[in-house]
């Protein structure tokens, strides 16, 4: 194929009558434009917490593009990436907490039109990962008996609550109150009993269970 740009052609006639036996070449320019380029981009995730990663992939469709995209959002500027030999990019960057409509941008190169992708809708919240353990103030006792189950929450001052299982019997739920869950059971029946905790997570933390 011919790169883009003006290219000077050599034209060949050859007659095939006995009376018209001259070949004449002629010169023939011809000009080849840019192609149009297609952007496409993608969000791992539309929603990410805390200071976890954003994770931006996508690529640039047209005649060999090359070269490096700028994403942003508006007239924020959130990075730039190269395009491999397949067109293809991704971004990881930590962003603010906030909503973003992120936009791919390609400036084009010497085959290919400038373009841009459709824009991504992004949001970062401010919930980090909670952690959660749980204990039980006696962990033997007799049948009937009632023991304490407590479950600290760690995270960003936990609020919400937590629910006690046993298998998928729900044995009660209960406020985080300074990181802390507390509930007061009995087990009608001799045995071990495996108990479990899920914490239902709030604005500033991610549920866990």
């Amino acid at each position: 194929g011919l790169s883009p740009g003006p290219t000077e052609l050599v034209a060949r006639l050859t007659v095939a009558s006995p009376a018209y036996e001259k070949v004449q070449s002629l010169p023939l320019s011809v000009v080849v434009e840019k192609g149009g380029s297609v952007v496409l981009l993608n969000a791992k995730s539309s929603t990410v917490h805390g200071s976890e990663l954003v994770e931006l992939s996508g690529q640039v469709q047209g005649y060999v593009p090359a070269g490096r995209v700028t994403l942003s959002s508006g007239a924020r500027v959130l990075g730039t990436a190269p395009l491999d030999s397949n067109g293809l990019f991704s971004l990881r960057t930590r962003l603010a907490v906030g909503s973003y409509s992120v936009v791919a941008q390609f400036p084009g190169d010497n085959n290919n039109e400038p373009g841009s992708s459709a824009p991504v809708a992004l949001t970062v919240d401010n919930a980090t990962p909670a952690s959660l353990s749980l204990s039980s103030t006696l962990k033997e006792l007799p049948a009937g008996a009632r023991t304490v189950l407590v479950a600290k929450v760690g995270g960003n001052s936990p609020s919400g609550t937590v629910k006690f299982y046993e298998g998928t019997t729900l044995l009660g739920t209960a406020p985080v109150i300074e990181g802390m869950a507390t509930l007061s059971v009995s087990f009608g029946t001799p045995g071990a009993h495996a108990v479990r905790a899920e914490y239902s997570g709030d604005a500033n933390n991610i549920g866990l269970g």
